[in-house]
């Protein structure tokens, strides 16, 4: 039998092998010092859990009496020192004495302090009322006003106002739907670009928008088929999400990046600039356009007409020099003497100031050297002289 005594206090143990005895000494200390809500309920609690051992169920309740008294005084003393100052603060101090109807005095004050609301709440809504009747005054005067004058302006203006009405109901009901039936017609025709033009000038009218993005749509699917991928780039652009217009754009964004390739080993800057800048986001087409772009001829004689000057050979001469150079590593002199060495072919290259100078046809030309992605060509009259940067 000695398994079935406490460890702590030799008494007998339950069926699930608890101590009556040791629970209902714990909770009976609790109990006897206990002096809010939550250590009340706590004793009732462990009362409860060894409920037939001696007293321990009416001691429960008397905790559980105890533990309810605690609160409602809580709530009294909120409510007692809880600041009225309007019509909300006293119904939330009214509200909180009516929670605990019979206790002490909460009857007496959940009256008081209604009182004190409905008052505030009363006169609150007098003077609602009284501002509302000035209001309506105001308006009925107004009105009377209104009255008076449009009763002069209306014999004046009625002639006027009925052709303005004839012209809107025109201009922004017939007209529009006249025009967006042409310009379905030239989509059923097959006219996409008459039909892009006649839906952007009606947007947002009806289903316009949705027919100029597919309008738009058709015209990169031709400009597709006749191989002219820089109007399919601007027409896939402005079609948006239509169908599969954001897949035919990277596509033909990847087709003017190889073609701006072939163009930029050939010398043909314009042309690769153009199909770098159509490309844009695609791949490193941006640095590519930044490097045609600053391909540039200057001559700081005004006297020299530059219109004559062979930009063809300049190009050239620019390109041997500048062949691979976005490929080299090391520093802006570093890459200028690489670059120099590249053009040993070329006569009279020599390097002043981190600058690769040259002549062509009696014209002295200097390459800056940037960075890896940007030089600029500048015609110079003497190399190591002051010119303008473009």
């Amino acid at each position: 039998m000695a398994e079935n005594l406490c460890n702590k206090c030799g008494a007998p143990l339950d069926a699930e092998g608890r101590c009556p005895a040791c629970i209902y000494a714990q909770a009976a200390a609790l109990e006897g010092r206990a002096v809010s809500f939550g250590d009340f309920e706590t004793a009732a609690k462990l009362f409860l859990s060894v409920g037939d051992y001696k007293d321990a169920a009416a001691r429960a309740a008397a905790c559980t009496t105890k533990a309810e008294d605690c609160n409602r005084e809580a709530i009294y003393n909120q409510a007692v020192k809880r600041q009225g100052t309007d019509q909300i603060s006293w119904q939330g101090k009214a509200d909180l004495m009516h929670s605990i109807t019979g206790y002490r005095d909460a009857d007496a004050l959940a009256a008081e302090y209604q009182a004190k609301a409905d008052a505030l709440a009363a006169e609150a809504e007098s003077a609602r009322i009284a501002a509302e009747e000035v209001r309506r005054a105001d308006a009925r005067r107004a009105d009377a006003e209104h009255k008076r004058r449009r009763k002069f302006l209306v014999l004046g203006i009625s002639t006027g106002v009925a052709v303005l009405v004839i012209v809107l109901v025109v201009s922004l009901l017939i007209l529009p739907q006249i025009q967006y039936k042409k310009a379905r017609k030239l989509i059923y025709a097959h006219d996409y670009l008459a039909a892009a033009e006649a839906f952007s000038a009606i947007v947002p009218y009806s289903n316009s928008e949705f027919y100029l993005a597919y309008a738009y749509y058709c015209l990169g699917m031709e400009a597709v088929e006749e191989g002219d991928d820089l109007a399919a780039v601007d027409y896939f652009t402005k079609a948006g999400n239509e169908k599969s217009a954001p897949q035919e754009l990277q596509a033909a964004k990847a087709r003017l990046y190889d073609a701006a390739l072939v163009a930029l080993r050939e010398g043909n800057f314009t042309a690769a600039y153009d199909a770098f800048n159509a490309a844009d986001d695609y791949e490193d087409a941006k640095d590519y356009k930044h490097f045609c772009r600053a391909v540039r001829m200057w001559n700081d004689d005004e006297s020299v007409n530059v219109e004559k000057v062979d930009l063809k050979k300049a190009e050239d001469i620019l390109w041997k020099t500048m062949d691979g150079l976005w490929y080299s590593e090391g520093s802006e002199q570093e890459i200028a003497v690489s670059a120099a060495t590249r053009a040993s072919s070329t006569p009279d290259l020599t390097i002043v100031d981190n600058n690769l100078c040259f002549e062509a046809d009696g014209v002295s030309y200097v390459v800056e050297i940037y960075s890896l992605t940007e030089c600029r060509l500048i015609g110079s009259g003497a190399y190591a002289g002051t010119y303008d940067k473009m």
